[in-house]
């Protein structure tokens, strides 16, 4: 009994350590999630339906826009692709392209409106 106990906590062991070692992406595939950076941070990825996107998108701005002294503070997170969405933004909101290796992120509209 105790070496199948034991057996079984150095397999666990094991499986920590290879998982700890992995890059970060790949840790996340292994373990079946992607890591959580809270509510105000938003991860797109290309096989997202638009529309979910820009709704996303277009809520945050509709806070931010006129939020110069506001509390709100926004995050959104591209995966390498082409994104069909227009990404208006407003006070502190800040747009990400992430990638191992500088690749194309393509949007069909990025835009910062300057008058209130």
């Amino acid at each position: 009994m105790s070496s199948i106990r034991s057996s079984r906590r150095f397999r666990k062991l094991m499986l920590g350590l290879v998982l700890a070692a992995l890059p970060g992406d790949l840790y996340c595939q292994a373990i079946g999630t992607g890591p959580n950076f809270g509510p105000n941070v938003m991860v797109f990825r290309p096989e997202m339906a638009r529309e979910d996107v820009q709704q996303k998108v277009d809520k945050v701005y509709a806070e931010q826009r006129h939020s110069e002294f506001g509390v709100g503070r926004y995050a959104f997170i591209f995966t390498p692709g082409l994104y069909k969405v227009d990404v208006p933004i407003g006070f502190y909101t800040e747009v990400i392209g992430v990638d191992r290796i500088l690749t194309v992120f393509a949007f069909r509209g990025m835009f910062i409106q300057t008058r209130y």
